[in-house]
Order: C-alpha cells, then structure tokens, then sequence
C-alpha cells in the first residue's frame, strides 16, 4: 500500500507528545517533512495578494471574471 498523507493543525503536537496527549509514533510518521506557516495576522502585507487571487478564482468559477475590489476595500 502506498499511502500519501497532508495534515495540517493549529495545536503544537510536540508538546502534545510531551503531555502524553498525541502518539509519539504518530507524530514522527506525520511529521517527515514539516511546513510552519505563520498566521494569516502575522503577514498583513499577504492578505489583499491572497483575497485577489481568491476572487479571480470564483470570478472564473461563476463567470465573472473581471471582477475586483474597490480602491476604499484595499485601503482596509
């Protein structure tokens, strides 16, 4: 069986695993190839690239693909 697993959490499992909360084997078998991505809120600069690329996605999906936000919307 070849078997590919994504996961993702918002609690520390290495502290988990310390408390006895979260299998120790588990961790060290999820945990190959680990990626910390800071909080949406730690990276302001982030949020208007990613809420563009996000409303050209479903402006394509729902056939209007032009759409965009306000100068007043991206000053927020």
């Amino acid at each position: 069986v070849d078997l590919r697993v994504i996961s993702a959490t918002n609690c520390n499992l290495e502290q988990m695993v310390q408390q006895g909360k979260f299998r120790r084997d588990l961790f060290f078998r999820l945990r190959i190839i680990s990626i910390k991505v800071p909080r949406l809120y730690a990276r302001g600069e982030d949020i208007l690239v990613l809420a563009r690329h996000f409303l050209a996605i479903h402006g394509k999906r729902y056939g209007k693909p032009h759409l965009h936000f306000s100068d007043q919307a991206e000053e927020l």
